[in-house]
């Protein structure tokens, strides 16, 4: 039995999504595999689960979206779907959401960012929005470092990814500096690569892999990173935001991490870049925050 147009509208709207937010689902296919997820599981739960994998649009709806001239002559192009039904399994391994990754999408045991945008929405649910902002932009004045931040919103009634009202919100920053943390190869493109970055450890993030993407992953040394010279003031005003967004008190912050230094101003291009990764680390993973860095602790 498959769900029609209209009962899944009305189950999406009973559900808390906003009627610009159903109109976004562009396809009939997609619009009722969304729906099927909030179906009453007593009574109609073999109906979800054959929504979610039917593969053809009955001839009604067909007459709707198309001339009805050229109805008969369309023909139905079958979908791979894989052998689990990943929306209705309550915990996912990690091994198993890795195995799902193609050859191509995995660079020695990373997976790529394009793998994970073609396997996430199949085990968490429909993307409803999926966005990139440049935070901090590359210039000459602050060495070219470019970080981005990425926001995805899912249709997801899976409790085990932390869905509140049947939605998941994920959200995560990246940073890009040539000669830094980047391959020369990379470097000419410090915002696309950021945002690219930020959107992967989005990806990764909701399906709580442990392991980082190849698109973070660079080359260059420790020891041969250019990371000498005066603290610039896109880095101040990165540090900033991050330490905004993570409730840490920079100075405190400072004090742990360097010696001799008390303020933002005086440390070095390189140490910049260092407060900017660990507080990146902290936005994509608060618990590893020490309360005593913190705003308003007492230590």
């Amino acid at each position: 039995m498959t769900i029609s147009k209209q009962e899944a509208i009305k189950l999406l709207l009973e559900n808390g999504f906003e009627q610009e937010e159903i109109e976004r689902i562009k396809s009939i296919k997609e619009l009722r595999a969304t729906a099927a997820q909030f179906q009453n599981e007593s009574g109609k739960g073999e109906a979800a689960l054959e929504a979610l994998v039917n593969i053809e649009t009955n001839k009604e709806t067909q007459a709707q979206e198309l001339p009805s001239k050229t109805v008969e002559n369309i023909p139905v192009e079958e979908e791979k779907v894989e052998e689990k039904d990943w929306y209705y399994e309550m915990r996912v391994n990690e091994d198993e959401i890795l195995a799902l990754l193609r050859p191509s999408e995995m660079v020695n045991g990373n997976p790529k960012v394009c793998g994970l945008q073609r396997i996430t929405p199949k085990i968490i649910g429909p993307i409803l929005s999926s966005k990139s902002s440049l935070i901090v932009p590359p210039m000459d004045s602050n060495g070219g470092i470019a970080i981005a931040e990425h926001t995805i919103i899912f249709a997801c009634k899976n409790p085990h990814f932390g869905a509140v009202d049947n939605k998941l919100e994920i959200t995560a920053i990246a940073d890009l500096l040539p000669k830094v943390n980047a391959d020369s190869k990379f470097s000419m493109y410090p915002s696309a690569w950021a945002t690219t970055r930020a959107e992967g450890r989005a990806l990764r993030k909701a399906l709580k892999l442990s392991v980082i993407v190849d698109e973070e992953k660079s080359d260059i040394p420790i020891d041969k990173a250019a990371t000498g010279g005066e603290i610039q003031p896109t880095q101040v005003a990165a540090i900033e935001k991050l330490a905004g967004k993570t409730n840490v008190d920079i100075v405190k912050m400072i004090l742990v991490e360097f010696d001799g230094i008390s303020s933002v101003e005086n440390l070095s291009h390189g140490q910049a870049v260092t407060m900017i990764k660990q507080l990146n680390k902290y936005v994509d993973k608060p618990k590893l925050i020490a309360e005593s860095i913190l705003m308003g602790s007492n230590e």
